[in-house]
């Protein structure tokens, strides 16, 4: 076994999975705010194989209005942000998290050729799946290497071996599940999310 593939076998073995039950899109004002179990709540964790050989591993955090309301007061506290500037931030970023869907994708995958899903033509798609429907990214565009160190004290779960996508899609019209779908001819990996009634 080549080397990259030992280790992504290995961070598979040991990767945790989000949790995966129904999530409140909207935040809730009155719960205590602690943003590694927000964290928690609204990422997934994913792995695609060949046979016993992993192809693909990926943590996505979907931004929801929930998830965007403890991001900004993290940075807020994180920044020293005044309690002006923390309401406006928060305002700002949960305005952005109801008029889109956001994800922030992690993606390993065992050939770095495959890591490609900001490219024209890219080996691997991202697509938004709500019911029959697959949805394209309005928008998807890779972190780098400064953006991607800076924005990993606010997103635990990646790691250094992941690429770092920003993909935006239109806005979700209902309440029902959405599953963010990496697929293309070396691997498929669903990574799916359910809201409760709110």
């Amino acid at each position: 076994m080549r080397p990259l593939r030992l280790v992504l076998a290995l961070a598979a073995t040991l990767a945790g999975c989000g949790a995966s039950g129904p999530v409140a899109w909207r935040p809730d004002p009155n719960a205590p705010r602690d943003h590694a179990d927000t964290v928690k709540t609204w990422t997934r964790h994913g792995e695609a194989y060949d046979d016993l050989e992993v192809r693909l591993l990926a943590d996505a955090t979907l931004i929801s209005p929930a998830f965007a309301h403890s991001y900004a007061h993290e940075e807020a506290e994180r920044l020293g942000l005044s309690p002006a500037e923390t309401a406006e931030r928060v305002r700002g970023r949960v305005a952005q998290a109801e008029t889109s869907v956001q994800i922030l994708l992690g993606l390993t995958t065992t050939d770095i050729l495959w890591n490609d899903l900001d490219k024209a033509r890219p080996t691997l798609r991202a697509r938004l799946v709500r019911g029959d429907q697959q949805i394209a990214p309005i928008n998807l565009r890779r972190l780098d290497l400064k953006a991607k160190m800076a924005i990993r004290a606010y997103f635990p779960p990646l790691t250094v071996l992941e690429e770092v996508y920003w993909i935006t899609f239109p806005p979700r019209p209902d309440n029902k599940p959405i599953t963010l779908r990496i697929a293309g001819a070396p691997a498929r990996l669903d990574l799916r999310w359910e809201f409760t009634g709110d």
